[in-house]
Parts: structure tokens; C-alpha cells; sequence
């Protein structure tokens, strides 16, 4: 039940496309509203070379400050579940919203919302302004299928994934071609 790419990859792992990594910020008070989210995350893992982190993969004696702001640091996505909870959470505000929007301006990660329930990120001077996934929903919790909702915000973040990995490819080439022509840095 492998798709036929993933079979692909194990047999010649040279062509496994480049990783594309999703640092997921929620607030904890959602998590049980999240277990869809990790089936879909799980999946896009197997199928699309994605590699997605949540602080629930924090391990005993991880210093979990250091590793936060280590996985802002090696984000290519940055996944905001937006709730009224997270909005208000310290930490979700700074460092996680802040870094993300410092990187974002800069052109280096992508930023997307999904709108967990009926909450302000709309009002929100800078995530109101991007399109969020599954943007024909007002929201997860008003949809009267969640599945279905859930489903759509697979499948908006497919082309996310799609720009971020052609950028990143885009990247090495160019480089690669920098390091073969021996012009690389001083």
C-alpha cells in the first residue's frame, strides 16, 4: 500500500525529494483537537517527503527552549493553529509568531493559519493578511464535517509544499553551480 514513489525511494534513497520541515505552534489546551492534524501530517510524511515537528516530540532532559527556537531556526513552514487560546500564549507570541514573521519578511519560510475555532487571527494585523488553509471553512470547529475541513487543509498544503521544496531545490542547484565554477564564497 506503499505509493509507488516512496517504493522508489527505498530502493535508491538518492532520489528521495528534498525534506520540507513544518514546525507546527498550538496551544496545548488544543491538542485533542489536533489528532487529525497529526494523522494528516503523518501521511504527507510517507507521501511527500514532509517532516513536520510539535513540541509533543520533546523527549525527557530535552531542553525545550533551546529545542523550539533550534526547530524556528530550521523551519521551512510555519504551521500556526490558530485558536483564542494561542493567541494569547506568551510563548506563541515570542519567540514562535515573532520569528516566523521575522522569517517570513525576509523571504525564508512560508506562514499559514489554520483557523481551529471562531477565534481574532483575522484581526491580527499580519496573519489576517495571508490566506489561510481551508479558507472556505469559517473555521475546524463550525464545519459541520470536520473530516471534511481537515481534508481540505491536506489539500491546500500541497502546493505550500510543492513552492517550498521547488525553492529549496532551486537553492542547491544554484549553489552547486556556484561551488563546480569555483566562485563560491571568500
Amino acid at each position: 500500500l506503499v505509493p509507488s514513489d516512496a517504493r522508489a525511494i527505498d530502493r535508491d534513497p538518492t532520489t528521495a525529494p528534498v525534506p520540507v520541515r513544518v514546525f507546527v505552534s498550538y496551544a496545548h489546551d488544543d491538542e485533542r483537537q489536533l489528532k487529525r492534524l497529526d494523522c494528516i501530517l503523518d501521511v504527507l510524511e510517507q507521501q511527500h517527503g514532509l517532516a513536520s515537528w510539535r513540541d509533543k516530540r520533546l523527549i525527557a532532559g530535552d531542553n525545550w527552549d533551546e529545542e523550539i527556537r533550534q526547530r524556528l531556526e530550521d523551519m521551512d513552514i510555519f504551521l500556526f493553529i490558530a485558536s483564542q487560546t494561542a493567541l494569547v500564549r506568551p510563548f506563541i507570541k515570542d519567540p514562535e509568531l515573532r520569528r516566523a514573521k521575522e522569517r517570513h519578511a525576509a523571504g525564508e519560510v512560508e506562514l499559514v493559519t489554520v483557523k481551529l475555532e471562531p477565534c481574532a487571527c483575522d484581526d491580527d494585523g499580519f496573519i489576517g493578511q495571508l490566506q489561510r488553509l481551508a479558507p472556505g471553512f469559517k473555521s475546524i470547529a463550525e464545519s459541520s464535517l470536520k473530516s471534511k475541513a481537515w481534508e481540505q487543509v491536506r489539500q491546500d498544503l500541497l502546493p505550500v509544499i510543492a513552492r517550498v521544496r521547488s525553492k529549496k531545490e532551486q537553492r542547491m542547484k544554484a549553489s552547486a553551480a556556484t561551488v563546480k565554477s569555483g566562485k563560491g564564497p571568500s
